[in-house]
């Protein structure tokens, strides 16, 4: 399978939040119940009552008191050709491959650091000692933060109306529905910002060695974030994929992929926002590896979903995605930084925190949460291990 070329859109890892029909087959998708009705031209979850008018013959009244599972409607569907009939749900692996896929070519042209050196990235090729390497074109360079003596380049890119309509929605290995976009308030734009940094690879304060990257981002993703991030106040599991029957012997917590509803507080009178998303993370060659989040659509129908908790407290529904990435490397002898190991931290992110915020007041507020997260880690890390930092 070709792979996607740097910086290109996949239909995965967009605002336009995920459908749960479209993802692989979970035991927990048995018990949901979906109309699929042709006049909505769209699954959901509940009761309703239509009028619909087949291909032949007269009206047929619905009445949807009670949902039907994807078995009863399939069954409807045989009886009177009045439903459309579930679309085939993706290969677990080949789904994961495509997310993998989409987001190593979306953050492509941050691959190689724009301070002047290329290094081996997702392929098996050594750096070139002094090659040059050109700044990204859909990125924009924006003022640069700082985590003590840790640089921390931050870019913008803007997906506009026009690139999200081209989206191959509907491409194989993973199609799924054309979003609407007939009107401006149906498409918005995408702002996406992204920060790189770089840890000097070993144990030491003020930084964080490749291991502790992955102890601390991949496994475990979610619990881990909260432990952190004193805004985010419930990580909630929905649900797991077991890959394991999937996976070759020794291949243990390679793959994991997950729903999560991710809870955060927002300064009063603001309500917290719960954003339901997909998690997948994987472990790439080269000392590598990549963490991504999915925005899905209303989750309350899972039996696990934090909806049936009488306890919880009412949020409003948010759409988060992210992309994060992890590698260590050797650094060129040439550069005057340390001669040994650095591990390279990306991360790019997109979101809508929905309710009355503007968006342009979201966006303002982003670089500086997101470089925030960097001594946030490594100071969380460091607590891990006993080592303080001042």
């Amino acid at each position: 399978m070709a792979l996607p070329l740097a910086g290109s859109l996949g239909n995965l890892i967009r605002l336009e939040p995920l459908p749960l029909d479209r993802l692989p087959h979970h035991p927990a998708f048995d018990e949901i119940k979906y109309d699929r009705s042709p006049a909505n031209g769209k699954y959901s979850n509940g009761t309703t009552k239509k009028t619909i008018p087949p291909e032949n013959g007269p009206k047929l009244d619905v009445i949807e008191d009670q949902p039907r599972s994807d078995n009863e409607l399939d069954q409807e569907t045989t009886r009177q050709g009045s439903f459309t009939p579930a679309p085939e749900r993706p290969d677990l692996l080949v789904f994961i491959e495509e997310v993998i896929n989409q987001a190593t070519a979306f953050v492509g042209e941050l691959t190689p650091l724009t301070r002047g050196v290329t290094r081996p990235d997702w392929q098996d090729q050594e750096p070139e000692p002094g090659s040059k390497v050109d700044p990204p074109k859909r990125w924009t360079t924006k003022a640069p933060k700082k985590f003590k003596k840790t640089p921390i380049d931050i870019y913008k890119r803007t997906v506009t109306k026009p690139e999200l309509i081209g989206v191959a929605w509907d491409a194989k290995p993973v199609p799924r529905r054309t979003p609407q976009f007939e009107d401006k308030e149906s498409c918005k734009n995408e702002t996406w910002f992204a920060r790189v940094s770089e840890h000097t690879d070993v144990i030491e304060q003020d930084t964080v060695n490749y291991n502790e990257f992955l102890d601390g981002l991949k496994v475990e993703h979610a619990l881990h974030e909260q432990e952190y991030t004193p805004e985010l106040v419930d990580a909630h599991q929905v649900l797991a994929w077991d890959i394991a029957p999937a996976m070759t012997a020794g291949e243990s917590g390679v793959l994991t992929m997950s729903i999560h509803e991710m809870t955060h507080k927002l300064p009063f009178p603001l309500s917290p926002r719960t954003f339901p998303v997909l998690i997948i993370t994987a472990i790439m060659p080269r000392s590598a590896f990549i963490v991504v989040q999915i925005p899905l659509a209303d989750v309350s129908s899972l039996p696990m979903s934090r909806a049936h908790i009488t306890s919880a407290p009412p949020t409003v529904p948010g759409i988060y995605a992210s992309i994060e990435r992890c590698q260590s490397w050797h650094r060129l002898a040439s550069i005057d930084v340390h001669d040994g190991r650095t591990v390279e931290w990306l991360m790019a992110t997109a979101s809508d925190a929905k309710g009355v915020l503007p968006g342009w007041l979201q966006a303002s507020a982003i670089p500086g949460a997101i470089s925030k997260d960097v001594g946030r880690f490594i100071e969380w890390v460091a607590s891990t291990r006993g080592v303080e930092t001042d």
